[in-house]
């Protein structure tokens, strides 16, 4: 076996033409994939977020309906009127109990799952 010295170096040669890394249908195809979720993020998460968002900068004209002619943040100054912090409150805690719950629960069953799932740990 012959030595090799350590500082060779080995040009590496690409066909012209063959895809590699960054590539356009190499990006193209991982475009393609992630595509879906996007829209379906877009679709059913940011788009109604958006429309509340322009909604609760709007007033309410005579008729009920919304008018969005002179956006302000009166709403949101309404929001932080006294009568209305303990519903805020108790929505914290609920959300914080939820969370803490989840974990508490779902961390040590996923272990349990991975270490102990066995062949059919795929079905779970």
């Amino acid at each position: 076996m012959a030595d090799v010295p350590l500082d060779d170096t080995r040009a590496v040669v690409r066909r012209a033409g063959s895809p590699g890394r960054g590539s356009l249908p190499h990006s193209i195809g991982g475009a393609i994939f992630v595509l879906p979720g996007v829209v379906w993020l877009a679709a059913f998460f940011l788009f109604p977020l958006v429309i509340i968002l322009v909604v609760s900068l709007g007033t309410n004209d005579s008729t009920g309906h919304i008018d969005l002619s002179r956006p302000d943040l009166g709403n949101y100054v309404q929001a932080l009127r006294p009568e209305y912090v303990p519903a805020f409150v108790n929505s914290m805690r609920y959300s914080l109990s939820t969370t803490v719950l989840s974990i508490v629960i779902g961390y040590p069953i996923a272990y349990w799952i991975s270490r102990y799932g066995g062949k059919r740990k795929v079905l779970l």
